[in-house]
């Protein structure tokens, strides 16, 4: 997948927020649906669709990859719900799994948690994980919308 990402953002022009999403999105079910995990995509109408350099896009979709690795690996969960949103000027999105464990935060910090913090600091963002509200985890990773397009 790292590979992919290399190749794919090697080619062409940036893409919008909304492409970044449709991909998220797309290899989310792809990987869930390969170890029976239901998804539920919620996405709020008139999203804004900034254009996104290849860093922020990539750092966006690696954070959202280890929370489904997460998910994958640890909850035992039967369903993500995620849901993609904003406010003002601040993306936000919420990975919530009906998992039986606590917060990965509770659990400790490995690695990919870090890697989670490094990435949505680069975006000047930040990440959370808490209880979720379907039990298991929510990881809440809000970036701003307005620097989504700079830099290139």
């Amino acid at each position: 997948q790292d590979l992919r990402d290399v190749v794919t953002r090697s080619r062409g022009t940036p893409g919008t927020l909304a492409d970044v999403l449709a991909e998220i999105r797309a290899e989310m079910i792809q990987r869930l649906a390969a170890v029976s995990i239901e998804v539920v995509w919620e996405e709020a109408a008139a999203m804004p669709d900034p254009p996104l350099d290849h860093e922020r896009a990539l750092h966006m979709h690696r954070i959202v990859r280890e929370a489904i690795s997460n998910v994958i690996r640890h909850a035992r969960a039967q369903r993500l719900r995620i849901r993609v949103g904003h406010s003002g000027t601040r993306l936000r999105i919420e990975l919530t799994d009906d998992g039986d464990g606590p917060p990965a935060a509770a659990r400790g910090s490995g690695s990919g948690m870090r890697n989670m913090r490094d990435r949505a600091s680069s975006l000047e963002g930040d990440i959370a994980w808490v209880t979720g509200t379907e039990g298991g985890t929510k990881v809440l990773l809000e970036v701003p919308i307005e620097a989504a397009g700079q830099g290139a």
